[in-house]
């Protein structure tokens, strides 16, 4: 069970996005490259045709934290896939990504995520009496499963020639809208329902991680 109060879970969400983003504005900027062996496609024996890696991020296509796994099915083209640990239970993604290049550089990809929702999901959340005063109180609901279609661009540098970290961001468009069912009849305010809008799949991606050649 999980006990979070709507701004404390919205500040929370800000202050983490601000981290995560601060990389990546770092990077556009070219204040500090990383450190990464720059390759040509030369140096590269044979190109890996499997990665596996780690993720970590939000509405990333492995979830808070995961795994993922991409196959290379021509030359720059890969169906990927990802699981993970999500704000709304379990999650799993499927997809295509196309890189521009075999080394450093962009690469552009669609996904499709689902995640499992959680039952008797309890938290604390701002509810509305039936004389209309706004109380914090503990609230039962059903997260139910989840789903969104992800748009989304990234950038990757080459280390020790069969290795990748990566950086990824874009948008992740919702399928359902209302995920979720309250199971106690509580009334939920606004501000509540933003919460849970939040939590759910949808919204600003961000994402980064490292995948391993085999």
């Amino acid at each position: 069970m999980l006990f979070l109060h709507p701004k404390i879970y919205i500040d929370m969400k800000k202050l983490l996005l601000l981290i995560l983003f601060c990389p990546l504005f770092l990077l556009k900027l070219n204040a500090n490259p990383p450190p990464f062996v720059e390759l040509d496609v030369s140096e590269i024996d044979i190109p890996p045709k499997i990665y596996l890696g780690i993720g970590l991020g939000i509405n990333n296509y492995s979830g808070i934290l995961g795994i993922g796994c991409k196959i290379r099915v021509y030359e720059t083209f890969f169906i990927r896939g990802g699981a993970g640990l999500s704000t709304w239970g379990w999650k799993t993604t499927g997809g295509i990504i196309y890189e521009r290049k075999y080394t450093k550089g962009w690469g552009f990809g669609l996904g499709y995520s689902s995640c499992s929702g959680i039952k008797d999901f309890e938290t604390e959340l701002q509810v509305i009496t039936q004389g209309g005063n706004l109380v914090d109180k503990k609230v039962l609901l059903d997260l139910q499963r989840a789903s969104s279609v992800n748009l989304t661009a990234s950038y990757n540098w080459v280390m020790r020639k069969q290795n990748k970290f990566f950086i990824e961001f874009g948008y992740a468009v919702p399928v359902e809208t209302t995920p979720y069912k309250v199971k106690d009849d509580s009334n939920l305010s606004v501000a509540s329902k933003a919460v849970l809008d939040m939590m759910r799949p949808g919204g600003l991606i961000f994402g980064l991680g490292i995948m391993f050649g085999l």
